[in-house]
């Protein structure tokens, strides 16, 4: 899981995202309603997938300031939160299942 909140913390995730077969990554807003709302399903699946150390899952989490210096097409973003998933060389896909960490993992 690489929380991105400095510069570094893009660079990081630029250098890893290759290295995973999965990338999934959810874009939050400060202060947002309903952000508020979805991270504690949101938490709840990320701890879920560090406890399987086999996994070649990179999840990463984006405040809505460092969208446009990750390297991820965000072209359909259009509100927050959004999640987006994407397996190697294919074009992300966004999330659209209910907000809950179950619908997450099936995603």
């Amino acid at each position: 899981m690489i929380k991105i909140v400095t510069h570094d913390d893009v660079d990081a995730f630029k250098k890893k995202q290759s290295d995973y077969e999965t990338v999934i990554a959810g874009f939050f807003m400060v202060n947002c309603p309903a952000c508020k709302a979805f991270k504690p399903e949101w938490d709840k699946f990320v701890n879920d997938c560090k406890k399987d150390e086999n996994s070649k899952v990179l999840i990463t989490e984006v405040p809505h300031n460092f969208i446009s210096e990750i390297d991820f097409d965000t072209s359909q973003l259009d509100g927050f939160p959004t999640v987006f998933g994407k397996h190697k060389d294919e074009t992300p896909k966004m999330f659209k299942g209910d907000r809950t960490q179950e619908s997450l993992k099936k995603f």
